[in-house]
């Protein structure tokens, strides 16, 4: 997560990794990876964040994560078999958001 500061920005696209080895980097040690998605997501209310207190700072960044994949493009590879609109409902589930606090 990235806060909305000029010194800080996301520097990648959602990327998918799917049946590849990751690598403990002091070790050398590998491990599967077998669905992974990275995301770089811009939280936007960091001053809200800042100031609020116990359950209002989940809220907060619930909100930025639901509305971060109701707008991005997911990467083909997953497009087809990612029910997006269904992920997007969970998230405000388990978040307690409401579709029109969003």
């Amino acid at each position: 997560m990235y806060c909305n500061f000029p010194f800080m920005k996301p520097y990648k696209r959602p990327q998918y990794l799917e049946n590849v080895q990751g690598r403990i980097p002091h070790t050398n040690e590998t491990f599967p990876i077998y669905h992974e998605l990275h995301i770089d997501l811009v939280l936007e209310s960091f001053d809200a964040l800042v100031k609020a207190k116990g359950a209002e700072v989940s809220s907060i960044i619930g909100k930025e994560i639901v509305a971060y994949f109701e707008q991005v493009k997911l990467p083909l590879k997953i497009r087809k078999s990612f029910d997006k609109e269904k992920f997007v409902e969970d998230l405000q589930m388990f978040f307690g958001i409401s579709k029109s606090t969003i």
